[in-house]
């Protein structure tokens, strides 16, 4: 779980004289964000993930060095999972279980060589992880819609709720709510990004815009409600390294968080921020046991295996698909 003394390890960021205009202004936004909002201990590892993000060669290297990558993600290591602390690169990779059950993944991935930004150099972990995507498998499968959304708002508006593409698993599938309503998905993001807009009935859909937050550091403090009405507040822990590219469409860019209680069924639960915004952050779509190196699970200090939660960055879908989310 993140611990706030980890943020007094982060080395200070460069000033960003050295750095081309677009990612200056990334680093200036940010810095200007965290400090409005009472969060300028944060600012250090966001300008660290921004510049990680830049880092395309070196990326790439550790992108073809490790067989079944899942993503690559930039952020705080833990000592539950990676036996230290500081800041990093981590490397989620997700076998095949036939190779989890035999205990043979120790060879594949041998120590990695670190990350080296501004003159500083960051170590890289592996994460074997694999994904449980986190909806109810009943017929018909139960998941939580995360927010009303407007897509293509100035051009084409589409409008629905946000819920992941493995809740419905079609791009025309009817959708049914507990509120009585009933619609269809309108418009899929696909697979990868795991994402569908699906209309309603509802008479009165929410109406107030709701800008997400698109400054993202390690660190962040979140708030999720479960299926059953139960609120967290887990801490984000690591993004995707590709977050400096805000408009990015090539991949999804998701987060880490430490919400070690969602179960079947939470799929699609909205994560906001817990600070002064309380901006739509992510929808979560699943978690991760984590593994040592035989694949074996490794264990929470009560016992239950240990697990880290995932989700779909929203300012994603805002940049790329000129969205907007109301409330």
């Amino acid at each position: 779980m993140f611990d706030s003394a980890w943020l007094s390890e982060v080395p200070p960021p460069p000033d960003g004289s050295d750095v081309s205009g677009a990612v200056a202004a990334l680093l200036r936004r940010g810095f200007d964000q965290l400090e409005t909002q009472g969060e300028p201990e944060l600012y250090p590892g966001y300008a660290w993930t921004i510049l990680a993000g830049q880092e395309t060669e070196q990326l790439v290297a550790i992108e073809g060095r490790y067989p079944f990558l899942d993503r690559i993600t930039f952020g705080f290591f833990e000592p539950e999972v990676e036996d230290r602390t500081g800041l990093g690169v981590v490397v989620y990779v997700d076998p095949p279980s036939e190779l989890l059950e035999r205990g043979e993944l120790h060879d594949a991935y041998p120590p990695a060589e670190d990350l080296t930004m501004a003159g500083r150099r960051f170590p890289v972990a592996i994460r074997i992880a694999p994904q449980e995507l986190e909806t109810s498998l009943t017929k018909p499968s139960k998941a939580q819609t995360a927010v009303w959304t407007t897509v293509h708002k100035n051009t084409n508006p589409t409008s629905g709720w946000l819920i992941p593409y493995h809740a419905v698993k079609s791009t025309n599938a009817v959708v049914s709510y507990s509120d009585g309503c009933n619609g269809r998905v309108i418009e899929s993001f696909g697979r990868c990004w795991d994402a569908v807009l699906a209309s309603s009935t509802l008479s009165a859909p929410p109406n107030r815009p709701v800008v997400a937050r698109d400054v993202l550091p390690p660190g962040l403090a979140l708030q999720v409600t479960d299926q059953y009405g139960q609120h967290s507040t887990p801490t984000l822990v690591q993004v995707d390294v590709n977050i400096g590219l805000i408009g990015y469409g090539k991949s999804p860019i998701r987060m880490t968080y430490d919400w070690t209680s969602s179960a079947k069924g939470d799929s699609g639960a909205l994560v906001s921020d817990n600070g002064v915004t309380a901006a739509p952050v992510a929808m979560h779509q699943g978690s991760s046991v984590m593994r040592d190196r035989k694949g074996n699970a490794l264990k929470a200090p009560d016992g239950s295996d240990l697990r880290r939660a995932f989700g779909l960055c929203l300012f994603q879908i805002q940049s790329t698909k000129d969205g907007e989310f109301l409330i």
